[in-house]
């Protein structure tokens, strides 16, 4: 992941030192973000639950923190795989969020998507 990681941010990452802690991994509601045009994330293809991680250092508001979204529409998604497999297959990404200072944003689609 990291290698990957590091090309997509123009280069400059450090590889990662540190262990994923599932404590700053969260979801989150994305049928907000719809509900402004009176719609729902399942009418836009979206799943109702996105997944966040946010590295221990860039909860502090004073440390200026990258983004990195992860928006994966060919199937790397919790409907299709699970939470479990899912979760393996893209913890790779934390521990260089955690030791760059990367958060890493995760949205859902569903398996409507998928049909």
């Amino acid at each position: 992941m990291y290698h990957a990681l590091d090309h997509m941010s123009g280069g400059g990452l450090t590889p990662s030192t540190h262990v994923f802690d599932e404590s700053n991994f969260v979801d989150f509601d994305q049928n907000i973000y719809y509900a402004i045009d009176g719609g729902d994330a399942y009418s836009a293809a979206m799943g109702d639950v996105g997944y966040i991680f946010i590295p221990p250092r860039c909860q502090d508001s004073t440390v200026a923190c990258k983004l990195h979204v992860y928006f994966h529409g060919c199937g790397m998604n919790v409907p299709i795989w699970g939470y479990d497999t899912w979760l393996r297959m893209v913890s790779g990404f934390f521990d260089v969020g955690t030791t760059n200072d990367v958060v890493m944003l995760f949205p859902q689609v569903s398996k409507k998507w998928h049909e």
